[in-house]
């Protein structure tokens, strides 16, 4: 079977490169921007957050055409997710690709939602995050079609949605954890593309990430007499500088290094002629096994005593730290794959990106992430993704199903 795969890969390339390419073009075009409600309004050409129905109609569409089974599952209004299935038998591997994109932000060379395709790489909001691998899924199941009676086991393409905007569980509302808590999907393994290394690292450890949200008020008064007034900016600034030499206690973990702190956001003030009454940031923290949210919380506090003023915490998020065992099948398995196809074997490591493996994780689902790009490229200006590697990545894909399920 493996041989017959490759085969048609090989015999196939060209119409298989043009349809991957054609398709994620199709869908970078969908503006699927994901932000927080109270910001959509930044986004004219958005009604609401996501609409990834826009992307959900196409691969329905492409789903029919291809004869591939699917099934749509939407617990909100105009958010669906698309799960297209090949193969037979209980044992179910899934890719998860969301169908929502970061903000295009600033900095773009070209427009982020006209796809430019030059030099074997696609340009466009969405191009490697996500749309170019969710594209490049569905081309596995369209290899696999015609072998599926051989299958002992099943590969899910599933299309979901609200990725790019976490509330305080980790996970999207309607995505995701919607299907997941409603057992909508029920996967023994997981390989997520939302890892970009080239094709050469899969992920088998995430740190945890705590999101915290810090608040202290001063008084508000004309900046033509800051005297009296109490700034909460400076307040804040005081705080921050010593967070920014802040060090925590930790075992060096393997393969995710050290945990990491960065100051996300910070808001304050209403107008430059005036003393600041309030100030606010958004910490994010990445952490390692055997740390918790709760020590770095007593430590944030113990910083902020130290500034000489009050402070506001609210935890926004705290997802723990997940990994599995790196000697496992699907690692083994995607090894051969890439040092059969490539000359090279895929290397195991861990990230600070958080992705839906501590999910699936959670589910005990065997959950690694691969996949084409650049990790440089996820929410950057010029987003970008070389078509070869996505239909590199349609094939272990589909050789991985083989090798698990026959």
């Amino acid at each position: 079977m493996k041989e017959r795969l490759n085969r048609y890969f090989d015999d196939n390339r060209e119409s298989i490169t043009k349809y991957i390419t054609d398709l994620t073009c199709r869908l970078v075009k969908q503006k699927t921007v994901n932000v927080p409600a109270s910001q959509i309004h930044e986004y004219p050409y958005m009604e609401s957050p996501g609409q990834e129905e826009r992307v959900a109609s196409i691969l329905v569409e492409e789903c029919q055409r291809l004869k591939i089974d699917h099934k749509r599952y939407e617990c909100q209004p105009g958010r669906p997710n698309i799960v297209a299935s090949v193969g037979k038998g209980r044992k179910k591997l899934i890719v998860p690709c969301h169908m929502d994109v970061a903000p295009p932000g600033t900095g773009w060379k070209t427009n982020p939602f006209e796809p430019v395709v030059k030099g074997g790489y696609i340009v466009g909001r969405g191009a490697l995050d996500n749309k170019g691998p969710l594209v490049a899924s569905l081309v596995a199941a369209q290899a696999l079609k015609p072998l599926e009676r051989q299958l002992k086991g099943q590969l899910l393409v599933v299309a979901f949605a609200d990725n790019e905007v976490q509330p305080a569980n980790g996970a999207g509302d309607c995505g995701i954890d919607y299907l997941l808590a409603e057992g909508l999907v029920k996967p023994d393994f997981a390989i997520i593309p939302d890892i970009g290394k080239d094709l050469k690292g899969i992920e088998v450890a995430e740190k945890g990430r705590l999101l915290v949200r810090v608040k202290c008020l001063g008084k508000q008064a004309h900046g033509a007499v800051p005297e009296k007034g109490d700034n909460a900016i400076m307040k804040m600034t005081r705080f921050l500088h010593r967070v920014s030499s802040m060090t925590l206690p930790y075992k060096p973990h393997e393969l995710m290094g050290r945990p990491t702190l960065n100051v996300g956001e910070i808001r304050g003030g209403s107008s430059p002629s005036m003393v600041p009454g309030d100030c606010e940031v958004t910490l994010d923290v990445r952490y390692l096994p055997g740390q918790t949210s709760a020590a770095i919380m007593t430590e944030l506090k113990r910083l902020a005593a130290e500034a000489g003023t009050p402070f506001e915490f609210t935890v926004e998020s705290d997802t723990r730290p997940a990994e599995v065992d790196p000697d496992n099948i699907l690692v083994r398995s995607i090894q051969e794959n890439t040092s059969a196809l490539l000359g090279y074997e895929a290397q195991t490591g861990g990230t600070g990106i958080a992705t839906v493996a501590r999910e699936l994780i959670k589910t005990g689902t065997l959950a690694v992430g691969f996949g084409p790009g650049n990790d440089a490229m996820y929410g950057s200006a010029n987003e970008y993704v070389e078509i070869e590697q996505l239909f590199h990545f349609s094939r272990f894909v589909a050789g991985v199903i083989i090798d698990l399920f026959t």
